[in-house]
């Protein structure tokens, strides 16, 4: 027969405790994927067990400590960027800091590269090489438009002939005699290019650095590069549009194209 004192000491007995899951860390640090420069001010937030979010900083890094472990998917944010990948996944291990290294390729959209493209039939082309005559070819332009609010394109400083064009003219940013430019707007600012982009970014600066840096170039350019405008050799607006980017690490290259 079971004693009654034995019968009680069954409800006495501990339960098995569970096992508490100790929280993690995740540190994320951003850079450029062809320089290899930080990037800072990427906003990271997190979706998971934990949620939350940081910028990176100058070193481009962020940390979030004392998360949940478990799956994340992360979302990646910058002002007037458009950033490849915007998004990943990653694990946070009890107890652990994980580290991950993310290597970005970057578009700037705030600022636009337009090109309207030389048009000439046949008969322009004969009529201008056999009788001086280029009225019929339309040259085009290039340009580049920042912010909706300014743009730059290298112009002759007047209206040229077939021989000031193959020989070379005075040139001049945007204020050609009678196209009704400004210092800070190319006489086509707001018109639609043949061909838009937003080029890559191809290092870890920041939007206001990237547009000064194109404002430095164009205040510079006849020191750097001379004040003749000729075409189709160096300089014209095509090759003042393609110096530009080259000298301010943007490229057409893995750019975001608009039309």
């Amino acid at each position: 027969m079971t004693q009654l004192g034995e019968g009680a000491l069954i409800g006495l007995f501990p339960s098995t405790p569970t096992p508490s899951i100790s929280p993690g860390s995740l540190v994320v640090a951003i850079t450029e994927s062809s320089s290899d420069e930080a990037i800072e001010d990427v906003k990271v937030t997190l979706a998971g067990p934990s949620s939350g979010s940081a910028r990176t900083d100058a070193a481009g890094e962020c940390r979030f400590d004392g998360i949940g472990a478990g799956n994340y998917q992360l979302t990646l944010v910058q002002d007037e960027f458009e950033l490849r990948p915007d998004s990943i996944d990653a694990v946070v291990e009890p107890g652990q800091t994980r580290r991950l290294e993310l290597r970005l390729k970057r578009v700037i959209t705030t600022i636009v590269m337009k090109r309207k493209h030389v048009k000439a039939s046949t008969g322009a082309l004969w009529a201008a090489a056999r009788r001086k005559d280029p009225s019929g070819i339309d040259y085009g332009h290039w340009w580049v438009e920042i912010d909706d609010s300014e743009s730059y394109g290298w112009w002759p400083a007047s209206p040229v002939g077939l021989e000031g064009t193959l020989g070379g003219v005075q040139g001049v940013v945007n204020m050609m005699e009678g196209a009704g430019g400004t210092s800070t707007r190319d006489p086509h600012h707001g018109d639609p290019g043949d061909e838009e982009f937003s080029p890559r970014v191809k290092n870890g600066k920041s939007a206001a650095f990237i547009k000064q840096s194109m404002r430095d170039f164009v205040a510079g350019f006849e020191t750097n590069y001379g004040s003749v405008w000729r075409w189709p050799m160096k300089y014209n607006c095509h090759s003042f549009q393609e110096q530009m980017m080259s000298d301010t690490n943007l490229s057409w290259w893995g750019s975001k194209k608009l039309k």
